[in-house]
């Protein structure tokens, strides 16, 4: 049975790594138990995720300013 793992950030940067290392090599293996086909779409998948994460200092407070106006209407509304 396992046990339950407390989730944390793990100060000791040897560790840290060798902990990734784990969860990469098991993801990895996991990934290669799968048929080729899907293997490529999960490639593609994991690339199309990075591209959508980057974003320029512009449009990034762009989005935060928006956020904090939704916010703010958001608690007015409330407020009346």
């Amino acid at each position: 049975m396992n046990r339950k793992v407390k989730l944390c950030y793990i100060v000791n940067d040897s560790a840290r790594k060798a902990t990734f290392k784990k969860r990469k090599k098991g993801l990895l293996k996991k990934m290669s138990e799968l048929s080729p086909k899907d293997r490529v779409s999960i490639q593609e998948d994991a690339r199309d995720g990075a591209k959508q994460e980057q974003a320029n200092q512009d449009s990034f407070l762009i989005q935060r300013i928006m956020k904090s106006n939704y916010q703010l209407k958001k608690q007015r509304e409330g407020d009346n």
